[in-house]
């Protein structure tokens, strides 16, 4: 399994709150982080299409977003538990 940044459309609040939704109902407890308002970092899957699929994202004309796979590669300043929770990604993996 990989980690994954899921990018929702802040200017479309609708899909927004209806991807939300499908984030933590598919992806539930630690499978994700939410980052901000319209970021989740995302483990338990392995390609960005398995993502897309199982959130309703994949056919759909409206909800909007994008879904990144993580390289292992990151840097910054955020919280401890943003560290942690990639940390415990990249160990599933």
């Amino acid at each position: 399994m990989s980690a994954f940044i899921v990018l929702l459309h802040p200017d479309e609040p609708d899909s927004a709150n209806e991807l939300k939704a499908a984030i933590e109902e598919q992806f539930p407890g630690k499978q994700h982080f939410k980052f901000s308002k319209h970021a989740y970092l995302i483990t338990g899957a392995d390609f960005t299409s398995d993502i897309t699929e199982k959130i309703g994202m994949d056919n759909s004309d409206e909800l909007y977003g994008a879904v990144f796979r993580l390289n292992g590669s990151y840097s910054g300043n955020s919280w401890v538990k943003l560290w942690e929770w990639l940390k415990a990604a990249e160990e599933v993996t």
